[in-house]
């Protein structure tokens, strides 16, 4: 019988969607993850925030996904930036883009550097509105294409 203080990725429903069904992560699964790790579990005093789990991996930089595939799978620590790059790569190897497309993607990569994931809400953020756009502007630049674009970034920065 298991004892009530041992916590699995059950307990925490964004982490088994991580692990298991990453094409249904999206950001307010990384918003329940980032928040129940920094309150969980109940009897330590220093919770799981992403900046204890990086001083307990003595990896500054790394990643809350990467954190939980790393423990959960034994996959290598990334940085946001390679998860990120990685993901792009991967977008771009796949796509050909107009200069305009190419410009937007750059906004894109550089909010994903702080953020992870993204959805279509986030283009109405300053990220894009000081560039001169939104969501309805930047998706006519992707020929209405950029919510596809954007599960198919998510998807690859879960990877």
């Amino acid at each position: 019988m298991r004892s009530p203080c041992v916590r699995t990725p059950e307990h925490i429903e964004a982490i088994e969607i991580l692990l298991n069904k990453p094409k249904e992560f999206h950001t307010k699964d990384l918003d329940e993850l980032r928040e129940k790790l920094s309150h969980e579990p109940d009897y330590l005093q220093d919770k799981f925030s992403e900046k204890n789990l990086r001083i307990a991996y003595k990896q500054k930089l790394a990643d809350i996904i990467s954190i939980v595939k790393h423990a959960a799978k034994g996959e290598n620590l990334l940085t946001a930036e390679s998860r990120v790059n990685k993901a792009f790569a991967r977008i771009r190897g796949k796509h050909s883009f107009t200069p305009e497309q190419d410009k937007w993607l750059g906004f894109i990569q550089r909010y994903l550097l702080e953020d992870m994931l993204m959805e279509k809400d986030d283009f109405d953020l300053v990220t894009f509105t000081r560039g001169g756009g939104n969501f309805v502007k930047i998706n006519k630049i992707f020929n209405g294409e950029l919510d596809k674009l954007i599960q198919e970034i998510n998807e690859a920065v879960l990877l």
